[in-house]
């Protein structure tokens, strides 16, 4: 995970550090809250969130619960 502000890095962790899963694919939701609370921002004034998946793993499920707006892009555009 890696909060950038501005096109310089604030903040960056990956999950396997915070909770000692070696390559996991989980939900980076540690790395998420650590970045936010060391540069003291909150979810809601981030503009926009990429993150790499496999497309196997992304579900229409999952694609609703983080993306509830509809603004999934899969191929990052």
């Amino acid at each position: 995970m890696m909060l950038v502000r501005d096109g310089h890095v604030i903040a960056t962790v990956e999950e396997e550090r915070l909770n000692r899963i070696k390559l996991t694919n989980k939900l980076a939701s540690g790395a998420i809250q650590h970045c936010l609370s060391a540069a003291v921002v909150q979810f809601k004034e981030i503009d926009r969130v990429a993150f790499y998946a496999a497309e196997a793993i992304v579900t229409p499920p999952s694609r609703r619960c983080l993306f509830p707006a509809g603004r999934f892009h899969p191929l990052g555009c």
